[in-house]
Order: C-alpha cells, then sequence, then structure tokens
C-alpha cells in the first residue's frame, strides 16, 4: 500500500514537548522564573525589535546592561495594543543578538530617557538563522 505514511510517533513526541515548553512558560509568567518584557512599538510593521546591550551611565562611561547582563530566562516582545506577543528563551535572543551585530546597520543608539543605551536591532530572520544553534 503506497502512499502518504503516518509518523504518529514522531508527531506526538513533537507535540509532547512543545506542551513541555509551553508549560515552562505558564510557570515563568506566574512568577516561578523570571521575565523580562519589553513593548517595542514598530515590532509589526519592522518585524525587528531593539534589544539593549549597554547603557551609560550619569558619569558616562558606558556599561553592560540589557541582554548582556539580565537573569531573566525569557523574554516577551508584546504587539504594542494588540493582544499578543513573542515569547524568546533569553539564550536564543542572546544568539540572535550576536547574529544581528555583525550587521552595522543593525547596530543602534537610543537617547530616550536618562540614560542613553546601544543596542542592535535584531529580525525575526535572525531568530530563525539561530533558532537550534550559533550560525
Amino acid at each position: 500500500m503506497g502512499g502518504r505514511e503516518p509518523k504518529w510517533d514522531i508527531n506526538l513526541k513533537e507535540g509532547a514537548q512543545a506542551e513541555l515548553w509551553v508549560s515552562s512558560v505558564r510557570e515563568a509568567l506566574a512568577g516561578n522564573g523570571t521575565v523580562e518584557v519589553k513593548a517595542p512599538k514598530p515590532f509589526l510593521r519592522e518585524q525587528s525589535f531593539y534589544v539593549e546591550y549597554k547603557c551609560q551611565g550619569r558619569d558616562e562611561i558606558w556599561r553592560p546592561s540589557g541582554i548582556s547582563t539580565t537573569k531573566a530566562s525569557i523574554f516577551v516582545f508584546t504587539f504594542g495594543g494588540l493582544p499578543g506577543g513573542l515569547v524568546v528563551e533569553t539564550e536564543w535572543l542572546k544568539r540572535a543578538v550576536k547574529l544581528a551585530f555583525r550587521r552595522p546597520a543593525a547596530k543602534k543608539q537610543c537617547r530616550q530617557g536618562s540614560n542613553p543605551t546601544m543596542g542592535v536591532c535584531v529580525s525575526l530572520t535572525d531568530l530563525w538563522a539561530t533558532r537550534e544553534h550559533e550560525p
């Protein structure tokens, strides 16, 4: 008998793994882990978001901050006023930041607020390219 070969055992295993991950996200969001939440305004339109890695103190010295010093296990980038967002494990986000950092155009400096920051615009393509390992 030719045709489609069901791979229900593989699908079942992948589904179980995904459910475990969602369970760990749920636990982190419930306060059993550390979550960093960001609300990048043009995220959906530009399909990228700013990730800080340094900030300048009052003494005008640049110091590691943001993704460089976070203790969060998960980052959530919200879709502005829309009910949704992107959930990314911190280690995965760090790989994507390293990839984005290789593109000079992705490096940005932000001067909003009292402490200027340096960061990089991470695209969804950067996330996809680093989903399992560093490129």
